[in-house]
């Protein structure tokens, strides 16, 4: 099998903004945000690239982290930028010192956080993570009319699944659907879309099972600045009623392990912006100190 680099993420430097929907000139938009540990050195592939013992893949590098030419100025860099991502960062680092620690982490532990801010930047992470625009999707429709309205609740019949992330590597991947190998383990139902970078993973799906993890989207308020207790629980990083800890790639996971996926499918659309990438060595080291 001939194996190509991967294409940069990016579209057009003109076209309508992922977020808003305005034509304009495109910016890069890290997912996730740089302040949540993905501005380093990198070096990744599409996600459902199969790799083989006898073969070397030769993967795209990037100096700056993953990143997508997707969304405009004032949706990046004020929208995300300064009233949501650093809910975000707040999230990350609340985790990032007990992933880190020495001590023994409590299975439980609650953070108080501005839910609805957290939730919005998540989804428009998602949404930026998506190298075409296409204003018929019907999740998309309804995550750009949460994130851009900070009254709103969540869009109905979705969760947003959040579970702390061990590995040093950055997974993202928009709109597939996932089956499970066996009833071992349960994977999140209808389509799904998800962002994994340490030290949290964000899951969002259309579906009713929450796999034994946290839903944000329940905490969530109309009022944009509300403060609530989240839990986090630390045993989610592995499958539930297990010692084994969840695939680097779940709920993508196509390994031969019982706890795999059966399959994943996705249009070509949305699996050109599926990336798995790889932190170095120094990188994972500037990470957790």
């Amino acid at each position: 099998m001939k194996y190509t680099y991967y294409q940069k993420l990016s579209r057009e430097v003109e076209g309508p903004c992922n977020i808003c929907g305005r034509i304009c000139k495109l910016t890069w938009d890290h997912v996730p945000p740089k302040n949540s540990f993905n501005r380093y050195p990198i070096k990744y592939n599409p996600l459902l690239e199969i790799t083989k013992q006898d073969e070397v893949i030769k993967q795209s590098t990037s100096q700056k982290g993953i990143r997508f030419r997707t969304i405009c100025d004032s949706c990046n860099n004020d929208l995300l930028g300064k009233r949501y991502d650093p809910v975000m960062q707040e999230m990350s680092e609340f985790v990032k010192q007990y992933m880190t620690t020495e001590i023994e982490i409590p299975r439980d532990l609650t953070i108080d956080i501005k839910i609805n801010r957290l939730c919005r930047a998540i989804c428009g992470h998602l949404l930026a993570a998506l190298v075409t625009y296409d204003d018929v999707i019907l999740i998309d429709k309804s995550l750009r009319e949460y994130v851009l309205d900070p009254n709103r609740l969540p869009p109905t019949g979705m969760q947003l699944l959040a579970w702390p992330y061990p590995y040093g590597s950055i997974v993202v991947s928009r709109n597939i659907v996932v089956k499970a190998r066996s009833e071992l383990v349960h994977f999140p139902d209808g389509v799904v879309s998800f962002i994994s970078s340490f030290p949290v993973s964000y899951v969002l799906h259309d579906g009713t099972d929450n796999c034994g993890l946290v839903d944000l989207f329940s905490f969530c308020t109309t009022n944009i600045d509300d403060v609530v207790p989240v839990p986090i629980d630390f045993s989610s990083m592995m499958y539930p009623n297990t010692s084994v800890y969840r695939n680097l790639k779940w709920p993508c996971d196509l390994s031969e392990t019982p706890y795999a996926a059966m399959f994943v499918l996705g249009s070509k659309l949305y699996l050109d912006g599926s990336v798995f990438a790889i932190q170095s060595k120094e990188s994972v080291n500037q990470i957790i100190l």
